[in-house]
């Protein structure tokens, strides 16, 4: 990932909840992201459901509370 990190221009917006197995991927993008100068987003919602998986799949389970938040990275940032 973070090669792939290196290849883009692009905006890019990391999410996680925080019972995701784990969210040290997004930290250390976002981290490589800054070094390069590169516009990004780490976000980090609170837990999802009672498991690793509830907290990995938040994203189809959990959309009302990262919508508006990428909605508007993407209104800020794309056109």
């Amino acid at each position: 990932l973070l090669v792939a990190l290196r290849k883009t221009n692009s905006p890019i917006m990391l999410v996680h909840a925080a019972n995701d197995y784990s969210t040290i991927p997004g930290e250390i993008m976002a981290e490589e992201l800054e070094k390069l100068a590169r516009v990004h987003s780490l976000k980090i919602y609170g837990p999802v459901g009672k498991t690793s998986d509830d907290g990995h799949n938040f994203v189809y389970t959990a959309i009302d509370q990262w919508e508006n938040d990428v909605f508007n990275f993407l209104d800020e940032y794309t056109h």
